[in-house]
């Protein structure tokens, strides 16, 4: 029996694609395994630049019975998303992720290569989006947005809901990119 192909193969190779297409400066912070959410859900790889872009891989050795709603989930944060498969997954992905994900395939002599670019995402949440911020990132902020009295001693659970009420989506989307490039401890 055939061993099948897994996540880290594919991984492998992505991130060589990623370095070669998509990382196009020193500021750039590629993320495997973001978490997001309230752990709602964990991308496979994420890649922060000017733009939030995530990665989902599925190998031959996945299912694709999450697939549905990991869509909806990473549909409410990222700006472009894309799935990575092989080619016993194609045809079944491409009738399950929205029109505007990237389809990428893998094939294991060859890499990745792209099948469909990825457009800009219309279903970003603001309040999705505030959770991927740490408690000190909140805070900052709402401090910036001069949202923060009565908030200091809260957790950043309920700093969420406060950042999405008070909080362009535009300045909570710099702050997420801002917090990711400044906490390389996170990056591969």
């Amino acid at each position: 029996m055939a061993v099948k192909n897994r996540d880290g193969d594919v991984r492998a190779h992505l991130h060589e694609y990623l370095r070669r297409e998509v990382v196009k400066d020193q500021d750039t912070v590629v993320i495997d395994e973001l978490t997001l959410q309230c752990k709602d859900g964990r991308i496979d790889v994420a890649v922060v630049d000017s733009q939030l872009r995530g990665y989902e891989i599925k190998s031959e050795a996945d299912k694709l019975s999450r697939l549905t709603r990991q869509t909806k989930i990473y549909g409410r944060v990222f700006d472009q998303l894309s799935v990575v498969v092989d080619d016993r997954h194609m045809q079944q992905v491409v009738k399950e992720v929205p029109a505007f994900w990237g389809l990428y395939l893998w094939l294991p002599e060859v890499g990745v290569g792209v099948v469909r670019e990825p457009t800009q995402n219309p279903e970003v949440h603001k309040l999705s989006l505030a959770q991927l911020l740490w408690r000190d990132s909140a805070m900052s902020l709402l401090k910036t947005h001069n949202a923060h009295k009565g908030m200091s001693s809260q957790p950043k659970w309920k700093l969420w809901p406060r950042i999405a009420e008070v909080c362009p989506q535009e300045s909570i989307h710099s702050a997420v990119l801002s917090q990711f490039k400044n906490h390389r401890r996170l990056t591969t």
